[in-house]
This record gives C-alpha cells, sequence and structure tokens, in this order.
C-alpha cells in the first residue's frame, strides 16, 4: 500500500471482501489506482497547495475531504479496471463528485481549510519586458 491510503481506510467506502474480489487480492492494483488518483487529484490541487505536504501526511494528519475523495476517486479505477462496462451507478456518483469538489477547489470556489498553500518567491517574475535598442533616424 502507498503511504497515504491505508488498506483499513477503504473499509468506510466498501466492504473488505469486495475489494478482495474485485483486485482479485493483489494490493498492488490498488497501489496502481490509488497513484493515478493521487496524480489525478494533484493536477487539480497544485495550483494553489502543496501537493507534496499534502500527500505525504499519513494518519490523523490527513485532510477528511481530500481522503475521501481519494478513496472514491481509487476504487472507481478499481471498478473500471475490473469491468468497464458494469461500474456500479453509486461508484460513478462518488467519483463525480470527487472531481466536482476538485474542480471547485481548483477555480476557489471552494476553499478547505488546514490544507498546506504553495510556498511563493517575492521575486517571481511573471512578464520580462524587453525591446530593440533605440535607432536615430534624420530625415
Amino acid at each position: 500500500m502507498s503511504a497515504f491510503l491505508e488498506k483499513t481506510d477503504y473499509s468506510t467506502v466498501i466492504k473488505n471482501y469486495v475489494l478482495d474480489a474485485i483486485t482479485e487480492a493483489d494490493d498492488s492494483i490498488i497501489d496502481t489506482a490509488e497513484g493515478e488518483a493521487i496524480s489525478l487529484m494533484s493536477d487539480y490541487l497544485n495550483i494553489r497547495y502543496d501537493v507534496a505536504a499534502i500527500f505525504s501526511a499519513t494518519g490523523e494528519d490527513r485532510h477528511n475531504s481530500v481522503v475521501l475523495s481519494c478513496k472514491d476517486i481509487t476504487l472507481f479505477l478499481i471498478h473500471q479496471r475490473h469491468n468497464p462496462r458494469k461500474i456500479p451507478k453509486y461508484r460513478t456518483d462518488a467519483y463525480e463528485r470527487a472531481i466536482e469538489w476538485l474542480e471547485n477547489v481548483r477555480d476557489g470556489e471552494r476553499d478547505p481549510f488546514e490544507l498546506p498553500l504553495k510556498e511563493t518567491t517575492e521575486n517571481n517574475t511573471v512578464i520580462e519586458i524587453k525591446s530593440n535598442p533605440k535607432r536615430v533616424n534624420h530625415y
């Protein structure tokens, strides 16, 4: 298992025997799907938040909304791998809610407290203005 989610975290959203059935008791499938979920979530969160700090947190230090979204996205990806034509509706709905939450956070419509912000530098130059050398024209 990866460092961010533990297998016991999934027990709140899926029964252990169901998870073992759809992954064929292969934890590497969970690890791969979780890595993909974290990568997807990082794409949304990295604009304003320190994703390295968010996903390196463990235990009670993790943000509950991030954990829930990561579980929902991971389980959707696992179901999609198992049988892409028969993904349960509740799993698809949970995935869509997680993506909607990430979009709202990215767009600034939601501001989850306690998520570490990116550090900004004072001398961050966004635009550099240059021009050609001045010419002297005589008529």
